[in-house]
């Protein structure tokens, strides 16, 4: 063959160049475990953080694609979860870079800072240990925390780890979009009722601060929460004033919205009230803050309802100093002889021939009395009705008028004044007292 046909020159230029291809090749199958090992090497002690001891792959380039702008690395921990490396630009214009971690179950591993520049007590927030704190608590499922007064720069965090969570979902196959509260965390806060759910976390509790209206605060997502709970006949009539450190964080604000809690009115302790999307920390702490109003102060801490009722299945005997007849029953149903009244310790001493001095525990445990006189096994009146109570603005109607107690006997069922349940309870109480007095029990 002629050395200088094209045809020649054409086969030559082949081998060379199926030559050299083999020679890349080889280079290639030789190097790349070395390249690999070395881009591993660069950012190990940070994976190491996350994952001390574990056996990490570089799969930057099998997961991320050009719409991943945000997006430096991708990491597996074998066995345990995947860590990505990303930037963006915050408030200051030199950037931020940082990592974050998940678990295979999608919950955060860790969440730290590689380089930043974030003016010190705004952007920097984004980085500092009470935010990292914030970020462990959520999931792949979750959005990022926004801080008031570091807005553009958690924003910027929050639009990269948006992408990183993306990847993850879909590596793991998680199905909830990054805007969605995990489902799992959800179920967890929403499918027991108020009476069941365990609360423990959430450490609520409540006081006292009129007869049926309660000054509570439980743990947030931020820290405290705090609210004033009313509550009638075993229902909550309102949640207002609800604040606290999750206001303003860019998640759960839609619960601090005025009316933004009137789905809880009527709720009882066997009511389910379903969690707000992507809130589950500020939500469980209304839920426990309700049901610890509804119980009476405190939430339940265990899986079944924890109830505030207390009762004795003992009579109270008459001669001088007569306690009224206490049982399981309940106060505004039952007969003035089967009411429940242990919580007002009622009693009475006959001052006269079928005429009582009585005392009894209202509301806050302040004192009232009254002078009760009975003829025949009924009530004839019930006069000089004193104590803290008067003048609080709600129960005064009962010093006004007790009137609806004439002719009352044990077998008489006398209603609660809506409002006023410890008044009425101490009424009610120091009535029962008196009838069995007269009666000798």
């Amino acid at each position: 063959m002629d050395k200088n046909s094209s045809t020649y020159k054409t086969i030559l230029l082949s081998v060379v160049c199926a030559l050299a291809g083999a020679c890349l090749a080889a280079a290639n199958a030789v190097t790349k475990p070395i390249i690999e090992e070395n881009a591993i090497a660069a950012v190990k002690t940070t994976l190491d953080q996350f994952y001390p001891g574990a056996s990490f792959t570089d799969v930057t380039t099998k997961y991320v694609t050009s719409e991943y702008t945000l997006v430096d690395g991708v990491y597996e921990a074998e066995g345990k979860g995947y860590i990505f490396t990303l930037h963006n630009t915050g408030y200051s214009s030199s950037g931020f870079k940082f990592a974050i971690a998940f678990n295979t179950d999608g919950t955060i591993a860790g969440y730290m800072a590689l380089e930043q520049n974030e003016t010190s007590g705004k952007g920097s927030l984004a980085f500092e240990q009470n935010y990292i704190d914030q970020v462990t608590k959520l999931t792949s499922s979750d959005d990022m925390p926004l801080i008031s007064g570091a807005t553009i720069t958690t924003t910027a965090v929050k639009n990269a780890v948006a992408q990183a969570e993306a990847i993850f979902n879909q590596i793991e196959g998680i199905t909830a979009s990054p805007s969605a509260t995990a489902a799992a965390t959800a179920s967890a806060a929403s499918s027991g009722t108020l009476g069941e759910t365990n609360f423990s976390s959430q450490n609520a509790s409540c006081k006292v601060s009129s007869e049926g209206v309660y000054s509570c605060q439980a743990k947030g997502f931020n820290g405290t929460v705090t609210a004033t709970v009313t509550v009638k006949d075993g229902a909550i009539v309102s949640i207002t004033d609800l604040a606290g450190a999750d206001d303003g964080d860019g998640v759960g604000d839609d619960l601090f919205k005025d009316g933004a809690l009137s789905s809880y009115a009527g709720a009882t302790l066997k009511s389910t009230v379903d969690v707000e999307s992507g809130a589950t920390y500020t939500s469980k702490a209304i839920q426990a803050m309700a049901a610890a109003a509804l119980n009476g102060g405190t939430a339940s801490t265990s899986t079944s309802a924890a109830t505030a009722s207390a009762s004795t299945t003992s009579g109270a005997t008459a001669s001088s100093g007569a306690t009224a007849k206490s049982s399981s029953s309940t106060t505004t149903s039952d007969t003035l002889g089967t009411g429940d009244y242990t919580s007002a310790n009622a009693s009475c001493t006959a001052s006269s021939d079928g005429v009582y001095a009585c005392k009894a525990t209202g509301f806050s445990n302040a004192a009232v009395s009254a002078t009760i006189t009975v003829k025949d096994g009924a009530i004839v009146s019930i006069t000089d009705l004193t104590g803290a109570d008067k003048g609080d603005g709600v129960g005064d109607t009962w010093y006004s008028d007790a009137s609806v107690f004439n002719g009352a006997t044990l077998d008489s069922s006398i209603d609660a004044m809506s409002g006023a349940t410890y008044t009425s309870k101490a009424v009610k109480g120091m009535a029962a007292a008196a009838l069995n007095a007269a009666a000798g029990k």
